[in-house]
């Protein structure tokens, strides 16, 4: 596990869009997947384990059960790995690091919130006894992309912080690193998900939700999670417009397919169930992802992250 732990702030303008907790908490956990592409090869982190990453709602800078502002304090960013060949033979290896802070500030939409990184996220190791070091510097990352911010879980009581970063600076030096082909770029994709369980953020409510049952996390092949599309909204729908994402060839969807819940008719409070199988590890071993979304107007609105752990 790393021993990175990072601070994510988002701050909401308006009074009306406030952070608020559903357990009457000022803090909880929150599980993550997300990878570092674009750098010449793809570095993932992550752990489906909910006391790598905590939140806390806070107002005018004390914890509070609602607020503008949600910090989201990673005590690992898990495993950190990553694949590379030496000669023909497959290799894995991993990375780890130190602290470094984020900040993300309300520009006057409720759902796209701003990126920043206000301190170096720095991961650290050895490949093939030969030193790397991966930074990600404020400095060099001054403008970034947006997280977006999403209802999810059961009854929309869990948000999640869709991560879709582009154009990362990423630095990376030492032997080890150019044996794995890990590269210095400006071109870097920072994407993946965040789930923060029992906090809602405090956005207009879609039309549709996704939810899971129970856990949304899996670490035996063909263990399987059910997955509920409802509508939520006060009419009948046209018909969803459900998309997947993440790491798809991994996990299955049975029962009702996402071609077939595509474009179904539902009530209010009528649903589509899908069951999500865990079906392939991945390689090299690391928490991965399939993040089942409705989208509205080209926008997703809701979404649901099922994780899988080797």
């Amino acid at each position: 596990m790393l021993a990175l732990v990072a601070l994510l702030s988002i701050s909401v303008a308006t009074a009306a869009a406030e952070f608020k907790s559903t357990n009457k908490s000022t803090e909880g956990s929150a599980n993550f997947a997300f990878s570092i592409e674009g750098a010449g090869t793809t570095v993932y982190c992550g752990s489906a384990e909910t006391n790598q990453l905590a939140w806390q709602i806070k107002k005018e800078g004390k914890a509070a059960e609602s607020g503008r502002e949600l910090a989201l304090k990673f005590k690992s960013w898990g495993t950190c790995a990553l694949e590379y060949k030496e000669g023909e033979k497959p290799k894995e290896a991993t990375l780890s690091g130190g602290e470094c802070t984020w900040e993300a500030s309300e520009p006057g939409s409720e759902r796209e919130v701003p990126d920043k990184i206000v301190s170096s996220c720095v991961l650290k190791g050895e490949i093939a006894k030969q030193a790397c070091e991966v930074t990600i510097s404020p400095k060099a990352n001054e403008k970034l992309g947006n997280l977006t911010l999403i209802d999810s879980g059961k009854s929309n009581e869990n948000l999640a912080v869709n991560i879709g970063l582009s154009g990362v600076t990423v630095g990376a030096s030492g032997a080890g690193c150019e044996i794995a082909g890990i590269k210095s770029t400006s071109v870097a994709k920072l994407t993946g998900t965040i789930e923060a369980l029992a906090v809602t953020p405090g956005v207009a409510a879609p039309v549709f939700g996704v939810f899971f049952g129970t856990s949304n996390s899996m670490t035996t092949l063909g263990e399987k999670r059910t997955v509920s599309v409802v509508n939520i909204g006060s009419l009948g729908s046209p018909g969803l417009r459900l998309g997947e994402a993440g790491d798809v060839a991994l996990f299955k969807i049975d029962n009702a397919t996402l071609a077939t819940c595509q474009g179904t008719i539902l009530n209010t409070n009528a649903s589509c169930l899908m069951t999500v199988e865990f079906k392939a590890k991945p390689t090299p071993a690391r928490v991965s992802r399939l993040l089942v979304q409705i989208t509205e107007g080209g926008v997703v609105t809701a979404e649901v992250s099922i994780f899988g752990s080797a």
